[in-house]
């Protein structure tokens, strides 16, 4: 599929996937920057064949290590794979490399699978300009909170996500954190879904969304999204880029949502997973 940046999507144009990888390292990265005890281990950005290697110590998931933006700035080689999986492997991590669009050479997804990975998933990458966002009205309504709602936010976070006990600090530090931006909604006075967006020149990142059960299908999402959007707007934000997952056969509402307040298709972005421990070399 060709990249997002072609002629007519004002001025998004000049900007890249590498500013995309770059803008994503940091929305990751501010939810370790406050939390605790998880910020007491290293947490690392390395520059690597021009993208970025994400490494966090005891993080709560693999998500939180991953490759973004390899092969983009120049053709990848077996070398640099064993050097990814060494970089991780030192550190008994498991990891994953998101192969964006325009990774060269083109056959990278097929080496690491004969390097051992697993392809595991393939998300959606959604992209819009500066274009204006119709502003939501009504329910569910849409409050800003700060750190004195780390609690209320962490709880329905973990309850939309259906995380682990290991996530709750991370949810409370996207609170919590210097600068941070967290959204909740309400229904009736009840908080039924949370959110937060990420600012990193220019780009707006908003990734990190979800609803309670119950409440699915009610405009939650929908109004989620618009406030971060008008957020970053008003931050001064060129872009934004979120995604959601792909599975086949069946229906997804936050893609259609997406569409809805302007986002176009960017890509299809699969993850190459790898275990610690599993050997790398071709078979």
């Amino acid at each position: 599929m060709r990249g997002w940046c072609g002629r007519g999507w004002g001025d998004m144009v000049g900007m890249g996937w590498l500013q995309f990888a770059q803008a994503e390292a940091h929305h990751a990265r501010e939810a370790f920057d406050q939390t605790e005890p998880l910020g007491e281990r290293a947490i690392a950005m390395t520059e690597f064949v021009g993208g970025i290697a994400m490494v966090f110590e005891n993080a709560p998931h693999w998500m939180f290590n991953r490759v973004l933006g390899f092969g983009l700035s120049r053709p990848v080689t077996d070398a640099d794979v064993e050097a990814l999986v060494a970089l991780y492997g030192n550190k008994s991590l498991d990891f994953a490399i998101c192969l964006a669009p325009h990774a060269r050479p083109t056959d990278v997804g097929t080496r690491l699978l004969a390097r051992g990975f697993e392809r595991i998933n393939v998300r959606a990458r959604m992209v819009r300009g500066a274009e204006p966002c119709p502003a939501h009205s009504g329910e569910p309504l849409v409050r800003r909170v700060g750190a004195e709602d780390a609690p209320l936010f962490a709880a329905v976070a973990m309850a939309g996500f259906g995380a682990p006990a290991a996530w709750e600090p991370v949810f409370r530090a996207a609170v919590s954190g210097t600068g941070n931006h967290a959204f909740v909604a309400f229904a009736a006075g009840t908080p039924v879904g949370v959110a937060i967006p990420s600012v990193h020149e220019g780009v707006g990142h908003l990734n990190t969304a979800c609803t309670l059960p119950p409440h699915r299908r009610q405009g939650v999402h929908a109004a989620l999204m618009t406030h971060r959007i008008r957020e970053g707007l008003a931050l001064g934000c060129r872009a934004f880029i979120t995604e959601t997952g792909l599975l086949p056969g069946t229906g997804n509402h936050s893609y259609q949502n997406m569409l809805r307040c302007g986002f176009r298709l960017a890509c299809e972005r699969p993850d190459y997973f790898h275990r610690h421990g599993r050997p790398s070399q071709p078979s």
